[in-house]
């Protein structure tokens, strides 16, 4: 993701890629999905991702997305 990229944009790009995986029956787990979202962000946003990150194995990557989004508004 790029600087200045809306959030919502990024999101949609990257559900599309995941579809496409989905469409190859590659199956990746969830935390895996969740860290490849976190590690495409801008480094503006490595404060959120410091704190979504660390010390929280059991979020998944809905509870990333939401808080993505909160963090936006």
């Amino acid at each position: 993701m790029r600087e200045g990229t809306p959030l919502k944009e990024h999101l949609d790009e990257s559900n599309f890629v995941l579809m496409e995986f989905c469409d190859i029956d590659v199956n990746i787990k969830d935390e895996d999905l969740k860290m490849i979202l976190l590690a495409c962000l801008p480094p503006s946003y490595e404060n959120f991702v410091n704190s979504f990150s660390v010390g929280k194995d059991s979020n998944t990557l809905e509870e990333a997305k939401s808080s993505l989004y909160s963090r936006e508004l």
